[in-house]
């Protein structure tokens, strides 16, 4: 688990420092801020709606959509055989989500930083 951690981790504030040089074309704490700030974001999101189509909660909605959209007329057998959504996602999300909560805290300390230092 810490090496995958670690896997994302690093790439991730590597990631943060390249987007801060191209978009600001500087590298300073405001900029850290930000940058860090959307990218926890956009990886929390993601992997909270992993956790959730894990969890098997869409797969009622998906079973529906697909009886209601049946193109190939397929017949209520071979409906029934379909793997449900949360079979077909075995994406491991906690090391992204636990990437996610500290590239959050570390902006969070860097924002307390910005403010009161």
């Amino acid at each position: 688990m810490i090496k995958r951690l670690v896997w994302w981790f690093f790439p991730s504030q590597i990631l943060v420092f390249l987007l801060s040089f191209i978009r600001y074309h500087a590298i300073g704490l405001l900029q850290y801020i930000n940058i860090s700030f959307i990218i926890g974001g956009i990886l929390l999101f993601i992997s909270i709606s992993i956790f959730i189509l894990n969890t098997g909660f869409f797969d009622v909605t998906a079973e529906g959509f697909r009886r209601v959209f049946n193109k190939n007329k397929l017949s209520k057998e071979e409906l029934d055989e379909m793997r449900p959504v949360s079979e077909l996602i075995t994406f491991n999300y906690k090391p992204m989500f636990y990437n996610a909560l500290i590239m959050l805290l570390l902006m969070a300390f860097a924002l307390i930083l910005y403010y009161y230092v």
